[in-house]
């Protein structure tokens, strides 16, 4: 099997980097230089908030959002480090109209997301260290409706989206120092391996390799980084 086709799973640690108050205070002292006092007072009420906030969550070390945002199933989610935009949305879903689920998000380190990023899980979602991710990203381990000739309440069109059943056996796996470009849809059962690079506005529906780029809808492997030598290779 080619290079462009390999795909290594991540392991699912939940290992938390420990808080650092001089980095900390280093951080306030140049926010308050560079933005001034209005903007360092509500910095700083903002974290504040978010000291207490952290302690709803199942396990959190560090959480930090700069706008608005809303967090469901709290207790069902782990995070090392998380920061964040405006307009976030995470959903570890426990329940949907007569459905109930055990979903599982785990966020490791150092993941930072920008603007309009919505997560939506029911199963199990893992994002890894150093995870940076552009503004208007959509991941998900779910579909909603089944769309199956076994589950014939939740297959036909002329039924009602709103009473749908959402599947429920679905994962996501992002691998640690993965960058994610805006409008990046990824989809259930999908791993996006180590170092991979996924372009603006692709839809991942299939598993990307580690150390690989990916653009496209549907995503695909153009490149690879050939550690032999030390050089990006164009997929043939």
């Amino acid at each position: 099997m080619g290079r462009c086709a390999e795909v290594r799973r991540e392991g699912m640690s939940e290992a938390m980097i420990p808080f650092s108050i001089k980095t900390e205070i280093r951080k306030y002292i140049r926010f308050l230089k560079e933005r001034g006092l209005i903007k360092f007072l509500y910095f700083a009420f903002k974290n504040i908030f978010f000291f207490f906030y952290k302690y709803c969550f199942k396990k959190c070390n560090k959480i930090f959002i700069a706008g608005s945002f809303q967090i469901t199933g709290k207790n069902n989610i782990a995070i090392g480090s998380f920061s964040a935009g405006s307009r976030i949305r995470i959903d570890a879903m426990k329940i949907f109209g007569n459905q109930s689920f055990h979903s599982n998000i785990i966020i490791v380190n150092n993941v930072v997301v920008n603007n309009d990023f919505h997560l939506a899980c029911t199963g199990s979602i893992y994002i890894g260290n150093n995870v940076l991710m552009g503004s208007n990203v959509f991941i998900t381990d779910h579909d909603h409706g089944i769309y199956s000739s076994e589950n014939p309440a939740s297959n036909s069109p002329l039924i009602s989206p709103a009473y749908r059943k959402l599947t429920s056996d679905g994962r996501v796996s992002i691998g640690d120092d993965v960058f994610i470009g805006e409008y990046v849809t990824i989809l259930k059962n999908v791993t996006i391996g180590k170092g991979a690079i996924l372009g603006s506005h692709a839809l991942v529906t299939k598993d990307i390799p580690e150390y690989s780029l990916a653009v496209g809808n549907p995503a695909k492997v153009i490149k690879y980084y050939d550690f032999k030598t030390n050089k990006w290779q164009t997929c043939k």
